[in-house]
């Protein structure tokens, strides 16, 4: 059976496997396209056809990918059982929805569907259940989607899946490609790892590259650890020359029951399984399981999840004799902005408190714009993400990424104050400020940029 995976073509890489704009050598072109002879006299014949025969070398990787699948829904399972987020048990007539992982043999699929051995083609389409989108434009119109945790069954195993395989895997789905963040110390890497660690997440995670002869064993089968000697002289690079008396030690990914894991890859992992909890349970269900795994972003611990979220405190702040007086009077033109956004606050106090800059000492009900700020910069930050996911050019990870920095930055976000006018509403007793900030008004208003915001 040799190196044979059965899901990709032996003359690539796995990192080139499945990279669409991959430029093959002259020499990989030529593996593509070759053909094996036999020497007949050297040749053994089976008693068994070839067909069986091909059955068989197959035999392997369907283990190896439900073997994933299983431990995926293990983990689920386990999500159901201490936080209530999908169904314990699943009815003995449920199915999940059809999704298929392996995308490369998209010509094979086909025949099959032409012969009628398929009876209908595999879905590789996500369908998101925290957000509402419109059919035509295929644009988000809602966040605010409400999923009913009890009688929902979860994420799919196929969708945890792709969140527990890492990139070097070399697969044709990696976590990666999910999506999703919170703030501050509570998503640093090295928090994430300590947290994955005590729920033991690293034994759910498939790092190595599928190779049945190497890293994959059958079903009951026990092997002690080995180490293979030879591989135990490494290359030193030329700044390592001084360190050749040293002794080296055995690296644990030759062993064949055992796998390396970086803390880095766990705590992508962790960060891609709340995007799949996201995704399939809407925000209260990947709430409930970032408090399942630790990371629970309330300062609270008994949270009421069924009346979540808590209304929003009340931005009037100091203990002036008549607030609403003084709102009145500070909030006084206000109603000019609300008619260019098309919306009308009810409380009046959160306007003027995102107008008014540190500097304004005349405002003494409301706190300044820092803290709103640093709440609006996360949520921006979220929507744009989750804007740009759900974008049907399914871009990389690397792509999204830039697209999000093009986007949300500060040179954009004050290029379209000035076209709205938002400008004009600020609050702030600053001289200087307010000389910068004509400064660069003038400035935008010259350049060739501005006429395409116009």
């Amino acid at each position: 059976m040799g190196s044979l995976q059965m899901w990709k073509p032996l003359y690539l890489s796995p990192t080139k496997t499945f990279d669409e704009n991959c430029i093959l050598s002259k020499s990989k072109q030529r593996h593509r396209d070759f053909q094996e002879y036999l020497v007949p006299e050297l040749s053994i014949i089976h008693p068994f056809p070839s067909s069986f025969f091909f059955k068989v070398m197959c035999l392997p990787t369907i283990l190896f990918r439900l073997n994933g699948l299983l431990l995926a829904e293990e983990l689920r399972g386990s999500v159901a059982r201490e936080v209530q987020v999908g169904t314990i048990k699943l009815s003995d007539d449920f199915s999940w929805q059809t999704f298929y992982l392996e995308t490369s043999d998209k010509a094979l699929v086909d025949y099959l569907f032409g012969l009628g051995q398929l009876k209908e083609k595999p879905n590789n389409k996500i369908i998101p259940c925290d957000i509402v989108k419109d059919i035509t434009s295929n644009e988000i119109t809602s966040f605010e989607v409400e999923v009913d945790l009890k009688t929902h069954t979860g994420p799919s195993p196929s969708l945890i899946l792709q969140a527990l395989t890492a990139k070097s895997a070399g697969d044709e789905f990696n976590l990666e490609r999910k999506l999703t963040n919170l703030r501050s110390r509570l998503i640093q890497n090295l928090h994430l790892y300590q947290k994955a660690k005590k729920k033991k997440l690293g034994q759910y995670l498939t790092t190595t590259l599928f190779i049945p002869s190497k890293t994959w064993l059958p079903p009951c089968y026990i092997v002690e650890d080995h180490v293979d000697e030879k591989n135990l002289v490494k290359k030193k690079k030329k700044k390592e020359a001084e360190k050749e008396d040293e002794k080296t030690e055995n690296p644990l990914h030759l062993y064949f029951t055992k796998q390396v894991i970086s803390d880095k890859c766990v705590a992508d992992s962790v960060e891609a399984l709340i995007g799949t909890y996201l995704l399939s349970s809407g925000q209260m269900g990947a709430l409930k399981f970032m408090a399942w795994f630790g990371l629970n972003p309330f300062l609270d611990d008994e949270v009421n999840y069924d009346h979540w979220p808590p209304p929003p405190p009340n931005p009037i702040v100091g203990d002036h004799p008549h607030p609403e007086f003084r709102l009145e009077v500070l909030s006084s033109g206000f109603d000019r902005f609300e008619e260019i956004i098309g919306y009308t606050f009810r409380n009046k106090a959160y306007l003027l408190q995102a107008f008014t800059h540190p500097s304004y000492s005349d405002n003494n009900i409301t706190d300044c714009y820092q803290r709103l700020e640093f709440l609006g910069d996360a949520i921006l930050d979220y929507l744009i993400t989750r804007q740009l996911y759900e974008d049907p050019s399914d871009h990389s990870p690397g792509k999204l990424t830039d697209l999000r920095a093009a986007l949300v930055n500060n040179i954009y976000f004050a290029s379209l104050a000035v076209t709205y006018k938002y400008n004009n509403f600020l609050k702030m007793l600053s001289p200087s400020l307010f000389n910068l900030m004509n400064y660069y008004i003038n400035m935008l208003k010259e350049s060739d940029a501005f006429k395409f915001l116009r």
